[in-house]
């Protein structure tokens, strides 16, 4: 599940980024919401390992644990389990015979009671989302910025706060209604606190007299009461949204990412803003709108258009957010609507099985795929016009036993002409990039994982090249981008034209240099090397996991070692990075490890960077993407190490003796220049 920044979840201070919590640093305090949500999710950031998806016991004896803390982690684990599944019987999220079903299936399993209640469907993954955000009073008082603001500012004692936290305990109340209806703390004070805990805008609204009717016309009619929000103005194309706390700012941000005016949530007293949603909001009383926002909330208004008016809001919605792609995922009962935006994806609307599958059908008849038919997959390529604009998606649906999955892809025509400098590469990487464009002949492979943006900077070495003067020919699968002066083929499998029977048509057409889009099968791979050892030059896109590590994918579809020697005129390697948002971005000391991981010395002082989480970045610390490179060109120490199939340590080595520049230098330099943060260099390397 990817992680979002919650709502109300605790602000990692600048110190602890990049540290983290050892296994035995959780094992020696006392449980807090903010450590059971830890275990809960298994994202426990540990100094022996980059990541846990669950510890068993050899990974335990490996983090430098005794037999009693395995034993007391394993406990403790199990605790944290119990401790949840009773907060969701007692507010009716499941029945009592549910969480005796899930505990018993859980012990067979071992896996965490979240994941048991989903994989029995007893909840949804936009439910648990949800629960996960909210500060519901369940371990120890959390040593937030919420509570710290309160004590640093002499607003409320510490032993006062850990008093009320357990007695909202005790009574199953929200730890803010609770403070609230107490009197501990003042509604300005505890707004003030959790704006800072939120990194959201303060606002007192004491100064509004009257709300302009374009900011309430901007939303439903129940979006006020769905959200206990009230618009109160709109300038600029932006609508000013005050909450009185955190709980639904996250998912009406993923609501809001279908709207054509972007949200900016402030935080302001709820005794102000429940005294405007009487003014303002006159047409029910509160009680009915909530039970009516329930029934009818904003997805519903929206889902109530027709399929083609939907889709549209749809499409129009990731391109605002410059999002990658659309993901329409059956469930029981209902399809989930999620966007890619920045690498990580966003629920944003959950709609009845058949309105979506009236939206499928329209994107199926747009991209002229076999409707009749929904047992087999199906890829195809939509073309819409939107702002008098061509919009671009590659459209792929996979059968499944819930339904079909649909996933559309944005196809952004302009990273077709990006500079390689736009891509992300350094003036050291561009050197070589030169040097490999100015080769008259040889294999050159771009590698790198599934969407790492393999295609794009393939096209981007096309455009380098001179079309009046030489034959430039393509076979792609599809044709994403449309080069002027080059002759480009696609395959098509209904009439076997593939990327080997391509290729061996393209090299009786006299070409002077070829791109295949893929090589995925030996025949493939064979012919493409052959060309290059005869005097073309042919760039082509490949999986794996390193710039060596492509020549071992390439010994793996049968080419020999000497033949690949001589065939490689060069590999570029790459992934892709999230940037630090520029809106949130903290500033904070790196310790000794993270010194030692991007070689800077242990005496001298490191500021590194790390985006806390804003409405811009939807509360993800993340806002733009770069790619990591590592580029390889052969020489002849790598091509004679080549010759005696080398191990992966060998090849590697032999690489970076031959002048290989490292993906591990290049996200050194990004990390230190602030662009990327700890947690994405490590998720990177």
């Amino acid at each position: 599940m990817a992680k979002k920044k919650d709502s109300k979840s605790k602000t990692a201070s600048p110190q602890e980024v990049p540290a983290g919590e050892s296994m035995l640093d959780i094992l020696n305090q006392d449980f807090s919401w903010d450590t059971i949500k830890k275990f809960l999710t298994y994202e426990i950031p540990s100094p022996f390992a980059s990541q846990h998806t669950g510890l068993d016991d050899v990974e335990l004896r490996q983090n430098h644990m005794t037999e009693k803390q395995i034993q007391e982690y394993r406990a403790r684990k199990a605790h944290v389990g119990d401790t949840f599944g009773d907060y969701l019987v007692d507010r009716s999220i499941i029945t009592p015979d549910q969480l005796k079903e899930a505990q018993t299936f859980r012990q067979k399993t071992d896996q965490p009671l979240w994941r048991t209640l989903l994989h029995l469907r007893m909840i949804t993954p936009q439910q648990l989302a949800k629960l996960l955000r909210l500060d519901f009073p369940i371990g120890t008082l959390p040593e937030n910025d919420f509570t710290q603001h309160l004590i640093r500012k002499r607003i409320v004692k510490k032993r006062d706060l850990k008093a009320a936290w357990k007695a909202a305990q005790e009574k199953k109340m929200h730890f803010l209604d609770y403070l609230r209806q107490e009197d501990i703390a003042s509604d300005e004070a505890i707004a003030q606190a959790l704006a800072g805990q939120l990194n959201l805008p303060y606002e007192s609204l004491e100064n509004i007299s009257v709300i302009p009717e374009v900011a309430l016309d901007q939303v439903p009619y129940h979006f006020p009461f769905r959200y206990h929000a009230i618009p109160y103005r709109f300038e600029d194309n932006v609508l000013y949204v005050a909450f009185a706390d955190g709980d639904n700012i996250v998912e009406m941000e993923g609501m809001g990412l279908l709207f054509d005016f972007e949200i900016q949530p402030v935080i302001a007293p709820k005794s102000t803003l429940d005294r405007l949603l009487k003014t303002y909001v006159p047409q029910m009383d509160a009680d009915t709108a909530e039970e009516e926002g329930r029934q009818y909330e904003l997805q519903n208004e929206i889902a109530d258009k027709p399929a083609p008016q939907l889709l549209d809001i749809i499409l129009k919605g990731v391109l605002r957010r410059d999002g990658s792609d659309i993901h329409f995922e059956p469930q029981k009962g209902f399809y989930r609507i999620r966007y890619r935006v920045d690498g990580i994806l966003h629920d944003v609307l959950t709609l009845p099985r058949e309105i979506a599958r009236k939206v499928l059908n329209q994107v199926k008849n747009l991209a002229e795929l076999d409707i009749v038919n929904p047992m087999i997959p199906h890829d195809g390529h939509l073309v819409i016009v939107m702002d008098d604009k061509d919009m671009n998606f590659r459209v792929s649906v996979l059968p499944t036993p819930d339904g079909e999955k649909m996933v559309l892809r944005v196809v952004k025509m302009h990273f077709a002409f990006s500079r390689f400098e736009q891509l992300g590469m350094e003036l050291s990487h561009r050197k070589l990039m030169d040097q490999l464009m100015q080769m008259p002949s040889g294999l050159i492979l771009v590698a790198g994982p599934v969407g790492s943006g393999k295609t794009t900077t393939v096209y981007s070495c096309m455009n380098c090249l001179n079309p009046f003067t030489q034959n430039i020919m393509t076979i792609e699968d599809p044709v994403e981008y449309k080069l002027v002066g080059t002759t480009q083929a696609q395959v098509n499998h209904k009439v076997e034209m593939t990327f080997a029977v391509g290729l061996k048509a393209i090299l009786r057409q006299d070409p002077d240099i070829i791109m295949v889009g893929e090589i995925r099968d030996e025949e493939t791979a064979s012919v493409a090397v052959s060309a290059a050892l005869t005097g073309q030059k042919v760039f082509s896109t490949i999986h794996a996991n390193s710039a060596p590590n492509a020549c071992t994918s390439l010994q793996f579809l049968g080419i020999r070692p000497t033949l690949m020697g001589h065939a490689l005129a060069g590999i570029v390697f790459q992934k892709i990075a999230r940037l630090n948002c520029p809106h949130c971005t903290r500033e904070f000391d790196a310790d000794t490890a993270l010194k030692k991981a991007v070689k800077w010395p242990a005496d001298k002082p490191l500021k590194i960077k790390q985006g806390t989480g804003c409405p811009t970045c939807l509360q993800t610390g993340f806002h733009g993407r770069t790619g990591l490179f590592e580029i390889l060109i052969p020489d002849d120490h790598f091509k004679n190490a080549l010759a005696h199939s080398p191990t992966h340590e060998e090849i590697t080595k032999a690489a970076l003796k031959s002048g290989m520049l490292a993906m591990h230098d290049h996200a050194s330099e990004l990390l230190i220049k602030g662009k990327i943060s700890p947690t994405e260099f490590h998720r990177i390397l």
